[in-house]
């Protein structure tokens, strides 16, 4: 599954908009650096959180960890909010974001991204009339 995670991330790497003679694989670049510079927010549980000692952890940080590892190379995290993920990656400052980002049109102008492999149903609960407690 990390291999199949491992493909679709390093598709979805591409920044549009490059000319020919100025790409370089993203791939290539992290390879060469010798880390992954990896886009998480930091205030999302489950999917990416920091604890109060500093720790960032979550599904996000995680897959990231396995794909640096899977790579060969350290992950660095790079702490991203709802709107720098966009702007980061075409500057270098992030090589791929690992948490939840629309895909939209607009945003697809400027960056590739990955085939959707996962879906999350999010469901409300309230408290039923007359009851107490759980």
């Amino acid at each position: 599954m990390l291999s199949a995670m491992g493909a679709a991330a390093a598709a979805s790497l591409i920044v549009k908009g490059a000319k020919a003679e100025e790409i370089t694989s993203t791939l290539d670049a992290i390879q060469k650096r010798g880390h992954l510079l990896a886009g998480a927010r930091y205030d999302y549980p489950p999917g990416s959180f920091a604890h109060a000692q500093g720790v960032v952890q979550g599904y996000g940080p995680d897959v990231a960890r396995g794909f640096a590892k899977h790579l060969g190379v350290e992950c660095k995290l790079v702490q991203t909010t709802t709107q720098t993920p966009i702007p980061l990656l075409p500057n270098g400052q992030i090589d791929a974001e690992f948490g939840p980002t629309t895909n939209s049109r607009v945003r697809g102008e400027v960056v590739d991204f990955s085939l959707i492999w996962n879906t999350e149903r999010a469901l409300i609960l309230v408290r039923k009339v007359g009851t107490d407690g759980p």
